[in-house]
């Protein structure tokens, strides 16, 4: 009878502390999906205001040079802008739309960069019909262009989109360092790489590879979402 009395209360308690378990496991998830929101709202912020005003700058010194190319880029910027604000409120966005949207924010980049910086920039994508998460390629293109580009000496951006609508998505970023940047190192690669990572790690945990190398005078970084369980690498 006593050993029946501890058998009883000992799966009680093992019960209990399966319960608490599992209502901890539950609100930690919660807890992250809230970060992981309110890590893309910021995001979102980051994107507005900033990039925003320096658009409209160099769109406003484009006009008496060319007009035409003016009144494209505020077509250009109308769409980006759109995207940002109404367009991927939900999770996950379709794939089309995202690449649409890089490319817009890549040709307005275009505007304030110097003849002696050298943009490569070459995007494949045959009308993917999946979805995918927002946002998750513009961190590395924006980084690109903000330590990549040295107005007083030659430079270059090397970006690449392929886009397989069975296997995934595969985008590399390669630039030049400035001088000041020369010491920056893949671990230490900024703030909005590392939301990226904890992103990822939340919404592909075992789907994607996010690779960040510094490359002798360049930096070089490989994002990789896989539409299933085979690496597309």
């Amino acid at each position: 009878d006593y050993i029946l009395i501890l058998f009883v209360i000992g799966t009680s308690v093992a019960l209990k502390a399966n319960k608490r378990w599992y209502k901890n496991s539950i609100n930690l998830e919660a807890v992250k999906a809230a970060q992981l929101e309110a890590d893309l709202k910021n995001l979102r912020s980051q994107l507005n205001p900033h990039f925003l005003f320096n658009t409209l700058n160099n769109i406003y010194s484009l006009i008496p040079i060319d007009s035409e190319k003016a009144q494209e880029s505020v077509h250009r910027l109308s769409k980006l802008l759109r995207y940002i604000l109404y367009e991927n409120e939900t999770k996950f966005v379709p794939v089309d739309k995202e690449i649409e949207f890089t490319q817009n924010y890549i040709d307005l980049m275009r505007l304030r960069i110097s003849p002696n910086v050298k943009l490569n920039v070459l995007i494949k994508n045959e009308n993917c019909d999946k979805q995918i998460a927002s946002l998750l390629f513009i961190t590395l293109i924006e980084n690109a262009f903000k330590h990549g580009i040295n107005n007083g000496s030659d430079s270059f951006i090397d970006i690449k989109i392929y886009v397989d609508n069975e296997k995934g998505i595969l985008c590399t970023v390669e630039n030049s360092l400035a001088e000041t940047e020369d010491n920056i190192e893949p671990g230490n690669s900024g703030i909005g790489l590392t939301n990226l990572r904890k992103r990822l790690d939340l919404i592909y945990p075992d789907n994607h590879e996010l690779r960040i190398e510094k490359r002798g005078k360049s930096f070089f970084v490989l994002l990789c979402i896989n539409f299933n369980d085979k690496p597309l690498l």
